[in-house]
């Protein structure tokens, strides 16, 4: 099953296409006022780093001149190991152009597995982000 998609980073569009084996992951790149919003929907498993490139969209956002990125959890289901990699991926691409990472709305089984894996000392965890 081929999908293709694109992220919008304001006036800039980088085209993507993934191959999804299994419709389970949705994204939604949102620049609300000042705040640019990667909303992270369904299952982040083992499939899904090989459909985001963080490197890629951390460049695009650095053009962009943005200071910050909110990775919305609040319709993420399941979490695994690789879904936790993905987060210290990002994190680690993100704060090499300066862009703070903030993780939203989890669910309270990511929080007791981010607090057990101490995500909740390396980022910023939010309930009360207001978005369209």
């Amino acid at each position: 099953m081929r999908c293709n998609q694109e992220l919008r980073l304001g006036s800039i569009t980088l085209p993507e296409e993934r191959t999804i084996p299994i419709m389970n992951f949705m994204t939604k790149l949102i620049l609300d006022d000042d705040t640019w919003i990667l909303k992270l929907i369904g299952t982040i498993d083992a499939r899904v780093p090989r459909l985001l490139q963080f490197t890629e969209l951390s460049e695009k956002l650095a053009q962009a001149e943005a200071t910050s990125l909110t990775i919305d959890l609040s319709e993420a289901v399941i979490i695994d190991s690789c879904g936790l990699r993905l987060l210290l991926e990002a994190k680690k691409e993100l704060v090499k152009k300066d862009i703070e990472v903030i993780l939203y709305n989890p669910s309270a089984h990511m929080r007791r597995l981010f607090r057990i894996m101490q995500f909740d000392q390396l980022f910023i965890i939010k309930d009360d982000l207001i978005y369209c």
